[in-house]
């Protein structure tokens, strides 16, 4: 065989080797790099549920210590408002036994007074009576 044609097969038969190894590297290296993106991934999903749980569990305490603050807060104006109550409370029997005192000081001037005016009537009718009985 002739010497150049041997060359140019041998060539051929290179290239043809070393895209075949090229092809192999390039898969080899393509699933390298999906394997350490997969891991890679994976220990980013894991860190970042480890710090949500952090978050979740800081976020749950601070909620309960508000909570209890507010409950506190609560309990202080709840107390108050109690007392407050209880003035206007009183307040409202003293002014209810005032005007039940007043109504029934009130109905008794009207009672005398009342009392002058049928007299009156009374004295009148009976003169009138008179008056009418006369001949």
């Amino acid at each position: 065989m002739d010497p150049e044609l041997r060359s140019d097969l041998d060539l051929d038969a290179f290239r043809l080797e070393v895209r075949r190894d090229l092809a192999e590297a390039i898969a080899a290296a393509r699933d390298d790099s999906r394997r350490d993106l997969v891991e890679a991934m994976a220990s980013a999903d894991a860190r970042n549920r480890d710090a949500l749980a952090r978050a979740m569990a800081t976020l749950r305490a601070e909620i309960r210590a508000e909570s209890a603050q507010t409950r506190r807060h609560f309990d202080v104006v709840a107390g108050r408002l109690r007392g407050d109550i209880r003035l206007v409370a009183a307040g409202v029997v003293a002014n209810a036994e005032s005007i039940e005192r007043l109504r029934a000081d009130v109905g008794r001037d009207m009672d005398e007074r009342f009392r002058v005016v049928h007299l009156a009537f009374t004295d009148v009718r009976r003169d009138i009576a008179e008056i009418r009985t006369r001949p």
